[in-house]
């Protein structure tokens, strides 16, 4: 550190001078001298009880900036559409998380239903020892209102936007980035036929209800999807005017 005087010290000032220079020098100013390093100086001025001005400078400290270092640039896909209750399949393919080339390795990232808010944490797991390529799958279940956050199911209804991100630390340009996949919530079809279509309400006669449910393509859900038949009218064979029955054999 160097001392420039504009005036003359006198000994009776110094004493005060070196106690206000340990306070103050914590004044610090920073600027670019060029790329990748940056030029920190610090510096103080002091007027003694005599009014003489003092600056006091440091000598300049340059740092090096820490650039990342440059990777593969990633890409994380997952299926364009879905409907409520099927899980969301997620695909992350990154060769930079590839760390170990003889075991699994793994991935976090997290899904955002844009509509409610509500997210979730998912592990990806790598498809096989130095692939680098990860999956995972997460659970959905249908209903508008806002899930809880981080209890490994995301809440949606029809047209919710579901986007899942991570971020990539490596890329091709040593700039990490947030890297994104979106999924649209897609309706349900239900065709319900009742045999006999008319009953009479005498408290006995009895109606059975089949519900075909199927996806926005008309495929028919998988075996186990929850299906809910409610009645203002009577009541089901449980004693409710409420039963969920699953799907099964398309």
């Amino acid at each position: 550190m160097s001392v420039r005087p504009l005036h003359r010290l006198t000994p009776a000032a110094m004493p005060t001078l070196l106690l206000m220079l340990v306070m103050a020098v914590g004044s610090v100013s920073a600027g670019t001298t060029g790329t990748p390093q940056v030029e920190n100086t610090a510096s103080t001025s002091y007027v003694d009880p005599g009014g003489y001005p003092y600056v006091v400078e440091s000598d300049p400290v340059v740092t090096p900036i820490v650039v990342g270092e440059p990777g593969v640039d990633g890409l994380i896909t997952q299926q364009p559409q879905i409907v409520a209750g099927y899980d969301l399949e997620i695909v992350l393919d990154d060769a930079d998380f590839n760390i170990s080339p003889t075991s699994i390795d793994t991935v976090r990232v997290v899904t955002l239903n844009t509509r409610t808010g509500e997210t979730e944490s998912s592990l990806l797991y790598e498809t096989s020892d130095d692939a680098g390529v990860f999956s995972g799958a997460l659970s959905t279940h249908f209903g508008s209102a806002t899930g809880a956050d981080g209890d490994a199911v995301l809440v949606m209804q029809a047209g919710d936007i579901i986007r899942s991100s991570y971020l990539d630390t490596q890329t091709s340009s040593s700039v990490a980035l947030i890297r994104s996949a979106e999924t649209r919530v897609v309706p349900t079809r239900i065709v319900l036929n009742a045999d006999p279509d008319v009953i009479i309400a005498n408290g006995s006669d009895q109606s059975r209800l089949t519900a075909r449910v199927t996806d926005y393509t008309g495929q028919p859900l998988r075996d186990g999807t929850i299906v809910v038949f409610s009645t203002d009218k009577g009541q089901f064979t449980n004693g409710s005017n409420r039963v969920e029955v699953p799907v099964a054999g398309g």
